[in-house]
C-alpha cells in the first residue's frame, strides 16, 4: 500500500497550477499561509500595483470602479472586494485596507479589500470627503478600533495646512490641527510607537511635524503635534538652509510635487523624484553647478543627531527596495532576495500620479532610470499606487510548523477550500 502523501509534499508543478486558478486574492494569501512548502513555492503578493477601472458605458456615474491587485513578484493581477458604493478614488492604504472616499461619498470609509469588512467614518461637518488629499491610519482597524488622521486642502480664509485627527478612544469626535505655513501636505505615515502612535506629515518643501496619536481607551486626551525636531523653534518660519545641506536646501524647494517618507533600518528617510519633465542645473556655493537628471531620485536619511542638516543623502537603501508614486502616493517597502523575485536592492520603483504608462525603476548606484516592461493589463486600468498585504508576511508557529497570517482569520477557511481544489484535479487526472 502505498504511503499517503503530505499536503506539504506537493509537486511545485501541480501546486503552481491550482495557484493559477485563485483569481481571488484573499485565496492566495491564504494558500501561501498554509505551510512553509507552499510559500517556497508561490511567490508573495506584495508588492503590488493598485488597479481601478470603470467600464465606458457604464450609467451609473457614482458606481465605484473594480479594485484589481497587480503583483509584482508574480506579475498577474488578483480580484479585490467591491469597493463600497459611492467610492470612486483611494486615500490611504495600511496591510490590505484602503481608505475610499468619492462625490457620492457624504463619509470616509476604511474599507478591508480580502475579507469585505469596512469601518465608516463619524461624519463632520467641517471635513467636506472631497477635501481630503491623504489619509493614514493605524493598522487593522475595527468598529471599535482605529485612528485616523487626514491632510485636508486649506480653509477658505486661510492657507495653512489642516490635519482632522479621529479615533474610537476619543468617545468619535473630530481633532482638528493646524500646520502654520503656505506649503502643501505630500505625505504622511502612520508609525506605531509603544502607547500610541506617530503620524509623520511631510510638507512639499521638505519640513516634517509629528502627530503624537494617544493610545489607551477611553481617553480625552488630544493629538500633540511639534516639529520634528523638539528643538525647532515654535512659528519660526522653515529654512530648508537649517535641515538640508547643498545642493539639497534649494533641491527641496524645486522637488515639491513629489516627495515621501519611509523606514528603512530603523530611520525616517525622506524620497524625491524629479517629476518637473527635464534635466536641469542648481548652482553650488562653490561656485560650481550640480546636475539633476530627468525622473533622478534622492533620498534622504534623518539623523536627529546631525546639527545642522539633519538630513543626510545617502547612496543605497541598505539592500532594501521603494515603491512609490500614483495618485494615492503610497510608500511601500520591500528586501530583495527575501523569496522576492523580479525586485532588485536599493531601488525606487514608481508610478505616474496618472496612472498610466509603465512602471519605473531608478536604480542609486547606477543613477539611472530605466523601465521595468510592467504596466496596467489593460488600458481601461489605472494604475492608483502601490499595495501592499499586511498579512503577507509570515509569523511561525513552531509547535506544528505552520505559517499563520494574523490578520486573516478566515485564512482556516481559505485552505480547506484550496485543498479541496487540490483533490479535485488530482483525482480527475
Amino acid at each position: 500500500m502505498a504511503a499517503r502523501m503530505s499536503w506539504a509534499d506537493l509537486t511545485p508543478e501541480l501546486l503552481s497550477c491550482v495557484a493559477d486558478r485563485l483569481h481571488a486574492l484573499a485565496w492566495y494569501v491564504a494558500a501561501r499561509g498554509a505551510c512553509a512548502a507552499w510559500r517556497s513555492v508561490l511567490p508573495p503578493a506584495s508588492p503590488s500595483l493598485l488597479l481601478l477601472s470603470k467600464d465606458d458605458d457604464d450609467e451609473d456615474y457614482y458606481a465605484a470602479p473594480r479594485a484589481s491587485a497587480f503583483s509584482l513578484p508574480s506579475r498577474r493581477a488578483f480580484w479585490l472586494c467591491k469597493l463600497p458604493a459611492g467610492a470612486s478614488r483611494c486615500v490611504g492604504s495600511s496591510g490590505g485596507w484602503l481608505a475610499v472616499a468619492g462625490p457620492a461619498a457624504t463619509r470616509i470609509v476604511l474599507f478591508n479589500t480580502l475579507s469585505g469588512k469596512r469601518v465608516a467614518l463619524p461624519r463632520y461637518t467641517w471635513l467636506d470627503p472631497a477635501s481630503v488629499s491623504k489619509i493614514a491610519f493605524a493598522p487593522n482597524p475595527t468598529e471599535d478600533d482605529f485612528a485616523v488622521v487626514a491632510a485636508c486642502g486649506p480653509k477658505p480664509e486661510d492657507v495653512r495646512q489642516t490635519l482632522a485627527y479621529i479615533s474610537a478612544t476619543d468617545l468619535a469626535t473630530w481633532s482638528i490641527r493646524e500646520i502654520a505655513g503656505d506649503t502643501l501636505l505630500a505625505d504622511l505615515l502612520y508609525h506605531d510607537a509603544g502607547g500610541g502612535g506617530k503620524v509623520y506629515c511631510l510638507s512639499n518643501n521638505g519640513s516634517v511635524h509629528v502627530l503624537h496619536v494617544p493610545g489607551g481607551r477611553p481617553t480625552t486626551t488630544r493629538p500633540v503635534l511639534e516639529p520634528l525636531l523638539a528643538d525647532q523653534p515654535a512659528g519660526v518660519r522653515f529654512n530648508p538652509a537649517d535641515f538640508f545641506a547643498p545642493p539639497y536646501a534649494k533641491l527641496s524647494e524645486i522637488l515639491s510635487s513629489a516627495k515621501n517618507l519611509a523606514f528603512f533600518d530603523g530611520f525616517l528617510h525622506q524620497i524625491w523624484r524629479n517629476t518637473i519633465g527635464c534635466s536641469f542645473r542648481v548652482r553650488l556655493p562653490d561656485g560650481g553647478w550640480f546636475r539633476v537628471s530627468e525622473n533622478e531620485v534622492f533620498v534622504l536619511r534623518h539623523d536627529p543627531a546631525r546639527r545642522p542638516n539633519c538630513w543626510e543623502a545617502v547612496p543605497d537603501l541598505g539592500g532594501s527596495s521603494a515603491f512609490v508614486g500614483g495618485a494615492l502616493n503610497s510608500t511601500v517597502s520591500a528586501r530583495a532576495g527575501e523569496g522576492v523575485p523580479w525586485i532588485k536592492g536599493n531601488c525606487v520603483y514608481w508610478v505616474s500620479r496618472f496612472g498610466r504608462g509603465p512602471v519605473m525603476v531608478f536604480d542609486m548606484q547606477t543613477r539611472r532610470c530605466t523601465t521595468t516592461g510592467l504596466a496596467p493589463p489593460n488600458a481601461a486600468s489605472m494604475a492608483v499606487g502601490w499595495y501592499s498585504v499586511g498579512g503577507d508576511v509570515p509569523r511561525r508557529d513552531d509547535d506544528d510548523g505552520e505559517v499563520l497570517q494574523p490578520q486573516q482569520k478566515h485564512m482556516r477557511k481559505f485552505k480547506r477550500n484550496f485543498k479541496k481544489r487540490v483533490r479535485a484535479i488530482d483525482s480527475s487526472s
